[in-house]
């Protein structure tokens, strides 16, 4: 049983040093990133210059957001509320309650909201 565990050792050794000396095609270079370039400055991301951050700290995790025909925003919050925004994203107020967690919302035809609520299963329909 001894001779048996030397001879499986050693050869476990000599093939470990076979490995580590066996020749490869593989010349290892050093990767160079490019330079990183300003997202702002770049033609066609231009517009992002015109964005701005508006209800911040008003409520976490607004998953979608939609805009009706006169321009307001709306914006579902993870306690339930969905607020509504003018145009420029000022004079939040609440639009409604749905006591769940809505996610999806969209504007069907009519101009009515569609909510997708995650916590309660369902979806609400709200005219403006």
């Amino acid at each position: 049983m001894k001779i048996l565990g030397k001879t499986l050792g050693i050869s476990i050794l000599i093939f470990i040093v076979y490995l580590l000396f066996w020749p490869i095609d593989i010349k290892p270079v050093i990767w160079k990133p490019q330079e990183a370039t300003n997202l702002y400055s770049n033609t066609s991301n231009s517009y992002l210059k015109r964005t701005k951050i508006f209800a911040k700290g008003e409520g976490i995790g607004p998953e979608d957001i939609d805009v009706d025909a006169k321009g307001r925003i709306y914006a579902p919050f993870e306690d339930g509320r969905i607020m509504r925004y003018d145009a420029d994203g000022k004079n939040g107020e609440l639009f409604v309650n749905t006591g769940g967690r809505p996610l999806g919302i969209e504007f069907d035809n009519n101009g009515n909201l569609i909510i997708c609520d995650a916590k309660k299963r369902i979806t609400f329909s709200f005219c403006k």
